[in-house]
């Protein structure tokens, strides 16, 4: 094949592994592109662990409806190349196992009956345990895979391993704000993300619940509303100097704080508005530019787990379910009926509780137990 023919896509093959780093069907058109170039039946980028039979992605522009899990695992125990590393494009040829591959089971099996006869293979990473390989396969009247083949793959693979790095990275990032978002969620303060157009990108539980309050805020469409109201104006207003304090790149601008309340005028809902800016971003999607934070003070702190509690301070059961109530208000007297002992009892295990905790007044344990950094675990 003239070389000018398989480098006729190689920048749109390069947008797209970039690109589809970050889609919910990652490489799912770089492939399908990768597999067009070179005239290939089928392309795939793999992720398998070398010493086991688990498959991590397997991304492949074959739409077969065959092709199911079941049938992609099966397919990877008789995956013979897999303990051969090919950190340059390599043919089974250039393995030097053409022999061994039309007596495999990998062929019999899976690959003679679709008529793929030439494979082209190059590993984008590999350790001791992960590979992530490219491989590209041709039926019998297609040919091998020649020098032009060869080089183009091993002038998109660089940008394969870097577009990984990068949606390890956003994974990572994205992993981490949630669990930030939960935190909050646990202590009853509301998290959402907009877009420059107000588009909500993360919200939480928190926040979801006050949007369906009466304090004018709602979602349509995927977008944040805000009611024509003299405090919602003030919401609005915050919101758009935090886009352009995005856009200007101000990542040190304070929040804003605003108080909203319900038309019948009892609870406050506060409002704190700050931009955000953060790294350029290699999606082509809206990037976070705005953050809200939201409290009406209803939702509390966050419950305290009974098992969580004598996990973490040694406690046994009874004196974890003892301590539980007592932050909730319970007198011993209430504490006694709710779980149905004595009021003695009740008194061994609050200073059983004393003991473990090194404190000797209840209102220290309530202090303690109530504020614990443990009931957000």
């Amino acid at each position: 094949m003239p070389a000018a023919v398989s480098f006729e896509h190689y920048d749109r093959l390069v947008q797209l592994a970039y690109q589809d780093a970050l889609s919910p069907r990652p490489w799912k058109s770089f492939v399908k592109l990768l597999a067009d170039t070179l005239q290939s039946r089928d392309a795939s980028l793999h992720i398998y662990n070398k010493r086991g039979d688990r498959n991590l992605l397997l991304v492949t522009n074959d739409e077969a409806p065959h092709l199911t899990q079941h049938y992609f695992d099966d397919m990877l125990d008789a995956y013979f190349l897999k303990n051969f590393s090919a950190r340059v494009p390599m043919t089974l040829r250039d393995f030097g196992v053409a022999g061994d591959f039309r007596g495999s089971a990998l062929f019999k099996r899976f690959l003679a009956p679709i008529g793929i006869t030439h494979i082209l293979t190059q590993d984008v990473y590999e350790d001791n345990q992960i590979v992530i390989r490219l491989s590209l396969d041709r039926q019998r009247n297609q040919g091998d895979f020649g020098p032009e083949e060869k080089q183009l793959l091993q002038s998109i693979t660089p940008h394969v391993r870097q577009a990984l790095h990068v949606r390890n990275h956003v994974q990572e990032a994205e992993g981490l704000a949630g669990q930030f978002q939960d935190l909050l969620a646990k202590t009853g303060v509301g998290c959402m993300v907009l877009s420059a157009q107000w588009e909500i990108l993360r919200i939480n539980g928190t926040a979801n619940q006050l949007l369906q309050g009466d304090y004018g805020f709602s979602a349509q469409r995927g977008q944040l509303r805000l009611r024509n109201t003299t405090a919602l104006k003030k919401v609005r207003l915050a919101i758009d100097a935090a886009v352009a304090a995005h856009r200007d790149g101000a990542a040190h601008l304070p929040g804003v704080s605003v108080g909203v309340q319900k038309p019948d005028g009892n609870v406050k809902l506060n409002v704190v508005v700050k931009p955000l800016v953060l790294s350029a971003s290699p999606r082509q999607i809206p990037a976070p530019a705005v953050m809200l934070l939201l409290n009406d003070g209803g939702a509390g702190p966050a419950e305290i787990d009974a098992d969580l509690l004598a996990n973490v301070y040694r406690l046994t059961r009874c004196e974890a379910r003892v301590g539980v109530l007592l932050v909730k208000g319970y007198t011993l007297r209430e504490v006694a009926d709710e779980l149905h002992v004595s009021i003695n009892t009740v008194k061994t295990h609050q200073q059983g509780i004393y003991d473990k905790l090194g404190l000797n007044r209840r209102s220290q344990v309530i202090n303690l137990l109530a504020n614990c950094t443990a009931k957000l675990m």
